[in-house]
C-alpha cells in the first residue's frame, strides 16, 4: 500500500511543471494639470481600449504572436506616487509572457504602449501624457 502511494505521489509531482511568467511593462501618466483626470477617466480610457480593435492591431503589427500570448496584453488604470512626480492618475500597460516564448516583447510592450498615448492624447486632446519606464 505505501509502494502504491508513493507511485501515486511520484506521478503527480514529476507531472507538474514550472513556468516562469515575466512582464515587460510601460506607464503612460493623464495630463497632471487637466480638471478630468481621475482614475474613473483611466478606467473609461482602458474600457474604450479594450472594446477596440486592438488585438487585432497588435496581431497585424506582430503575426507571430500566438492567441495566447496576445492573452497577456494588459493595461490598467492606476494611481501612486512617483519619486520625482509625486501623486499621479496612470495606465500601467505591457504584456505578460513566459520567459523565452516571446523574442521581440520590448517591441510589442513599446507597441501596446504607443496605443494607449494615443488614447490618452484623443482623450485629453493633446499629447501631453508622459511615459514612464
Amino acid at each position: 500500500m505505501k509502494r502504491i502511494a508513493l507511485i501515486a505521489l511520484w506521478s503527480v509531482l514529476s507531472s507538474c511543471s514550472v513556468s516562469h511568467h515575466k512582464v515587460e511593462q510601460r506607464v503612460v501618466e493623464l495630463p497632471k494639470d487637466h480638471p478630468d483626470t481621475s482614475l474613473a477617466t483611466a478606467d473609461a480610457i482602458c474600457r474604450q481600449l479594450a472594446q477596440s480593435d486592438l488585438t487585432t492591431k497588435v496581431r497585424q503589427r506582430f503575426p507571430q504572436l500566438t492567441d495566447d500570448q496576445l492573452r497577456g496584453i494588459f493595461f490598467r488604470p492606476m494611481s501612486g506616487n512617483f519619486a520625482q512626480g509625486g501623486p499621479t492618475i496612470f495606465i500601467l500597460t505591457g504584456i505578460n509572457y513566459r520567459e523565452g516564448a516571446v523574442t521581440d516583447v520590448k517591441a510589442v510592450a513599446d507597441y501596446v504602449d504607443s496605443v494607449v498615448h494615443e488614447a490618452v492624447a484623443a482623450r485629453f486632446g493633446s499629447t501631453s501624457s508622459a511615459s514612464t519606464p
